[in-house]
């Protein structure tokens, strides 16, 4: 009995080691350089020292995505809640322990105070080799009307991870775009992506060598009748999603410059996902406003 108590608290810490924060504590996501044209490039967030403020345990945070709501330099991890320190208070960022049908409220800003809310949608689990596992939050905007509380996330939120596309929300109609989170770790090594080898730095370097995308531009991002697709390589083919993931239009160009009429599209954002003849696919976002 001893025997297996012992290994019950062993799978325990290692359980929880695997998700926890720590000094050195790192995210790796990939986003659009638009200088000199647009290009991959990788940034970087990591934790850098242990604090405390107003009485709480805290982590001094270095880096961000370029187009953050926010760009903290506090943050803290409370059991399944994450927080940031913005205007002199904690604000909340992430609740691991919402569910299917709830809401998270996030403010950001001050003078005015502002807010988005994302809705999760459905839970799901990504299980580490340990057997242990990460719950994952997959979200929609819970008005997409509403454009003023509206902020781009991904599509998903991985416990003790965040955000899938960056740790922060960012400004819906931003560029550079940061779309992809390439890898996060922590004291007990790389946990995502699942099952990896080596360390992020190692992840990153490889996955940088391949990082080479097709160039395309989207002129007008923000329109009312059509935008103009401008690529450095040959489009095949082209989908268009509404922000809930609903595909609303495709597309068989075989070209590296068209139009797409997105008239009959009702105002709001979206996003047109492009297959090269290469085999490479890239997204753009666009938003399609009212009709003066």
């Amino acid at each position: 009995m001893k025997n297996y108590f012992t290994a019950f608290c062993f799978l325990l810490v290692f359980s929880a080691s695997a998700q926890s924060w720590s000094v050195g504590t790192s995210w790796y996501y990939q986003e659009d350089d638009p200088f000199p044209f647009w290009h991959p490039v990788v940034v970087n967030i990591q934790l850098t020292a242990d604090t405390i403020i107003d009485g709480y345990p805290t982590f001094a945070v270095e880096g961000g995505c370029s187009c953050g709501l926010m760009e903290p330099q506090y943050l803290r991890r409370d059991g399944d809640q994450v927080f940031y320190y913005e205007s002199g208070q904690f604000r909340l960022l992430y609740d691991f322990a919402l569910g299917a049908g709830d809401t998270l409220h996030v403010e950001w800003g001050s003078n005015p105070v502002n807010y988005f809310v994302v809705m999760i949608d459905s839970v799901s689990y990504l299980y580490l080799p340990n057997g242990d596992s990460l719950k994952v939050q997959h979200i929609i905007p819970y008005d997409t009307n509403d454009l003023q509380h509206w902020a781009e996330w991904g599509d998903r939120i991985i416990e003790g991870i965040g955000g899938n596309y960056c740790l922060y929300p960012m400004w819906p109609t931003c560029d550079p775009q940061t779309y992809g989170l390439l890898c996060h770790e922590t004291q007990a090594g790389v946990i995502y992506p699942i099952g990896a080898t080596g360390t992020c730095m190692e992840i990153v370097d490889a996955e940088e060598a391949v990082l080479v995308q097709p160039e395309i531009m989207l002129m007008p991002s923000l329109t009312e009748n059509y935008t103009r697709v401008k690529s450095s390589h040959l489009i095949s083919r082209y989908w268009i999603f509404d922000a809930a993931g609903r595909k609303m239009g495709e597309g068989l160009p075989e070209s590296a410059e068209f139009e797409v009429s997105v008239r009959a599209l009702p105002p709001g954002v979206y996003f047109m996902q492009f297959s090269c003849f290469g085999g490479q696919k890239v997204q753009r976002k666009f938003i399609r406003i009212r009709s003066m």
